[in-house]
């Protein structure tokens, strides 16, 4: 099989999951090395962990067709929504600001 290239800023989430999978389960991936880079995203896809599984979610956001084929190929199957992926809900403080302002 292929080896599967990853865009800049999908080098970036993968870097990210590993750090929460690391922080998490102590279990360290060596990203360099493709077979310890396929554990971490088989355990990833699998796993029950939220943290993991929305770190997950923006890694597989970044990818193409192609990309998640390669991944599917390879036994890895994530979730069946990523489009959805917000690892941080934005708050408005536009309107609490106002509130200050107008109650001064």
């Amino acid at each position: 099989m292929e080896k599967i290239i990853f865009s800049q800023s999908g080098v970036y989430r993968l870097q990210q999951l590993a750090s929460q999978v690391r922080c998490i389960t102590g279990i360290r991936h060596k990203l360099s090395d493709e077979s310890a880079m396929i554990e971490l995203l088989r355990s990833s896809a699998s796993s029950d962990h939220k943290v993991i599984q929305t770190y997950f979610a923006a890694f597989t956001s970044e990818l193409d067709e192609q990309q998640r084929s390669s991944l599917v190929a390879k036994g890895i199957h994530g979730p069946a929504d990523t489009q959805g992926y917000r690892p941080h809900a934005r708050q408005s403080t536009t309107s609490s600001a106002r509130l200050r302002i107008n109650s001064a």
